[in-house]
């Protein structure tokens, strides 16, 4: 087993029970196992955590790239599952948690090409928390508005509330992760296969 990645599977007792904390906020995220091995070295400390970035465009910037997490773990096991779908290269797909302090920052809930003015403070922000998006970025970039943003267009999480994230704009990972605790789950071939079965029946 590699180092950093934990032998409790993604839906197991001991991933649903690494929540918040006292004074910590929980979140999420579903990515690539061949991502996982640029953010750790072989001893299993952090080593580039740039590999956890999303590339542009994302939900809240079409021009640069963000670390986005989920705040629920539901959401995040099916951005992975989507993945582990989507490649025909590894066995396995990971998601990750990142465990640190809550910080202030302002909601956005759409994706622009440019964005109003009276909207372009966000440029400015560090971290914007909103709702993540459950089309892909094609979608957004036909549109001429943002008020052509309707409510089916936000992703729900199991409970059918739409679904939060945090996106981190700069670029100063280094300072972010060294105040996270980070912990690895892969999802087993089992849990795809069930995640799958229940979207299907849900479609």
């Amino acid at each position: 087993m590699t180092p950093w990645v934990s032998q409790d599977s993604a839906m197991s007792e001991a991933a649903l029970c690494a929540t918040n904390a006292p004074g910590s906020l929980t979140l999420y995220k579903g990515i690539n196992r061949s991502r996982l091995t640029r953010l750790y070295d072989r001893n299993g400390n952090l080593d580039d955590g740039r590999a956890l970035s999303s590339r542009s465009p994302t939900d809240f910037d079409g021009r640069t790239s963000a670390y986005c997490f989920a705040v629920d773990l539901d959401v995040a096991i099916e951005y992975a599952a989507f993945t582990k779908r989507r490649s025909d290269r590894t066995p396995r797909t990971k998601f990750r948690d990142y465990i640190g302090p809550a910080k202030s920052g302002k909601d956005s809930s759409f994706y622009m090409k440019r964005l109003p003015s009276d909207l372009r403070k966000f440029k400015q922000a560090s971290l914007i928390i909103g709702n993540a998006s459950a089309r892909p970025s094609l979608a957004y970039i036909k549109t001429e508005c943002h008020t052509e943003v309707t409510e089916d267009m936000v992703l729900k999480n199991a409970a059918g509330r739409n679904a939060v994230q945090y996106a981190f704009l700069d670029d100063e990972w280094e300072e972010l992760f060294e105040k996270a605790e980070l912990k690895v789950f892969p999802i087993t071939t089992a849990e795809f296969s069930r995640w799958y079965r229940e979207a299907q029946a849900e479609s």
